[in-house]
């Protein structure tokens, strides 16, 4: 036997070893191929907009301060800035996600106080979904389908409440299943 056909061996063998590997981590074979993303994803968004349209406080004030207070005043030229703002040690990276919103709203003449109350609300209840459906997804992947349901059934406290509150982390928060 010579060197090059013994490492030809054991490279097919490696290879075989790495194909099975592969095969055995990437597939889930409990994923569901009835359920589509577009469903998964629309019953976390209804869930989410009902859940923001039901909770009537707020977590800390902060959530308040830190975005939608900021983007109402670059939108309509008055709010309240806090010291932070005042200051300039804030970004305005997050209030400027809201400007579009009230800026539409607007527009459409349906800036009043109802709708600019809910309408943040309702705009991280669509970051929260997109958050919830690659949650999904990525559990589905790593530890399968009843994970999966497990993890996008999470509605706990924080699950319920505190993802809807706009602040700027809770919002970068969202997109670590990316």
């Amino acid at each position: 036997m010579t060197v090059t056909s013994t490492s030809v061996t054991m490279r097919q063998r490696r290879q075989s070893y790495k194909d099975e590997y592969t095969k055995q981590t990437l597939e889930t074979p409990n994923f569901p191929k009835s359920v589509s993303d577009k469903q998964i994803f629309a019953f976390c968004l209804a869930f989410r907009m009902l859940n923001s349209l039901l909770v009537q406080s707020y977590f800390n004030p902060d959530e308040h301060w830190q975005g939608p207070e900021v983007a109402h005043r670059i939108a309509f030229g008055y709010g309240h800035l806090t010291w932070e703002w005042k200051q300039g040690i804030r970004s305005y990276f997050h209030p400027l996600i809201f400007l579009p919103l009230y800026k539409i709203l607007a527009l459409l003449h349906l800036d009043t106080p109802w709708f600019m109350m809910r309408a943040p609300r309702l705009l991280q209840s669509v970051f929260s979904a997109v958050g919830d459906l690659y949650l999904y997804k990525l559990s589905a992947v790593l530890f399968g389908d009843s994970v999966a349901k497990w993890a996008l059934g999470d509605r706990s406290y924080a699950g319920v409440f505190i993802l809807l509150a706009l602040y700027e982390n809770f919002f970068g928060q969202k997109f670590l299943c990316f």
